[in-house]
């Protein structure tokens, strides 16, 4: 059995870098990108078995990127979390919800629990 592949999108760095180590760890292997730009770029390079966005990022957001991806391919399974901006955090996921995310987690959030939220939405997808 290969690997899953994960597509990993946020502006913070740090957050990045520790989200795809603990995915990792966990079997997966990670593609980083550090905005919605580097992320569609990205699409255009291979296929991912699950995409987790940020949604509040500079230049392109998460959800143009979710936008996008539905017109690139609307099966790619989609997790989608944000710690808020103009909006309360709810608001900003629930849009994500109408956009087919399959998880929505708020920040902050431990990373088992991402990790957990990854295999379990893989999982379903599976089914």
């Amino acid at each position: 059995m290969t690997a899953p592949t994960v597509l990993l999108i946020d502006d913070e760095e740090a957050l990045r870098t520790v989200i795809k180590t603990a995915l990792e760890d966990a079997g997966f292997v990670v593609t980083p990108a550090e905005n919605g730009a580097a992320a569609i770029a990205a699409l255009g390079q291979g296929r991912f078995d699950l995409i987790i966005t940020d949604i509040i990022m500079p230049g392109k957001d998460g959800m143009e990127v979710l936008s996008e991806l539905h017109r690139i391919d609307s099966g790619i399974p989609v997790i989608v979390m944000s710690g808020g901006g103009r909006m309360p955090p709810e608001q900003y996921l629930g849009m994500a919800q109408k956009f087919g995310a399959r998880a929505i987690p708020e920040k902050p959030f431990r990373l088992p629990e991402m990790v957990e939220t990854a295999k379990r939405v893989l999982a379903l997808e599976a089914q």
